[in-house]
């Protein structure tokens, strides 16, 4: 899901979730004011938690149509 974030929050994300950075040192590191990288940070997590989402809520329904099917086949077989 991360490769699903745009690259300037997807940087910033890495930089403080994984690399363990403060605010103030991936300011530093990025060039960019404090203020843009909690902006950044904040529009990361929400575009990562929709791609979460989204990808849980199509292996849900993928799991549904599997059930079904599984379902039908075996009250065909019961037959």
């Amino acid at each position: 899901a991360l490769h699903e974030v745009p690259e300037s929050f997807r940087t910033v994300l890495i930089l403080r979730e994984i690399e363990g950075f403060a605010y103030d040192e991936i300011a530093e590191i990025l060039d960019i004011n404090m203020g843009t990288v909690k902006s950044r940070l904040l529009r990361g997590r929400a575009a990562m938690r929709q791609a979460l989402e989204a990808r849980e809520a199509l292996e849900s329904e993928q799991r549904a149509a599997a059930s079904k099917r599984a379902t039908e086949k075996w009250m065909e077989a019961a037959r």
